[in-house]
């Protein structure tokens, strides 16, 4: 499982509020749900990580992305979802033997948002690999929880597929 953004699962996990330092390199973190445990790696670096990323995906059961929904920047739009996702899913693909990939987009900041759904599926592009993969969009507030469980229960359910 690939996770930017870890803070919310932490969080969830430890049922408490932390700070969270940005990674550097990656990071890995068990959480158990129901009957099955799900390790979450966060790959940590920035833009300098970003041509590297698919090599941490190759093994991944599904793709977390988490988006700040209060704020859309298309920098990061160009550099990573752009480029690093679409050499992630060709590699991903291949290695899982043409099944689709659950992606699930995490909307951060769901309490600052004013972008709608749509807004945000088409930021991420992901809506043009519907070929490939299979997403749902859920919108999350890491401070509060809200969405969280909603979310590992999607990855619980389409993981399992």
């Amino acid at each position: 499982m690939l996770l930017v953004g870890r803070q919310c699962f932490i969080n969830l996990k430890l049922d408490k509020l932390l700070k969270v330092n940005p990674t550097v390199g990656f990071n890995v973190e068990e959480i158990m749900f129901k009957d099955k445990v799900f390790n979450f790696m966060d790959v940590g670096g920035g833009y300098k990580i970003y041509d590297n990323f698919h090599k941490y995906a190759i093994g991944s059961d599904a793709i977390i992305i988490v988006v700040d929904s209060s704020y859309l920047s298309y920098e990061f739009y160009e550099n990573l979802l752009q480029n690093t996702l679409k050499s992630c899913l060709q590699e991903l693909v291949e290695f899982k033997k043409n099944k689709k990939i659950p992606i699930l987009i995490l909307a951060n900041k769901t309490d600052k948002s004013h972008y709608t759904d749509e807004e945000i599926i088409q930021y991420t592009s992901i809506d043009k690999y519907q070929d490939i993969t299979f997403f749902k969009l859920i919108r999350t507030n890491c401070f509060t929880g809200q969405g969280l469980p909603e979310a590992l229960q999607w990855i619980y359910e389409n993981v399992q597929k």
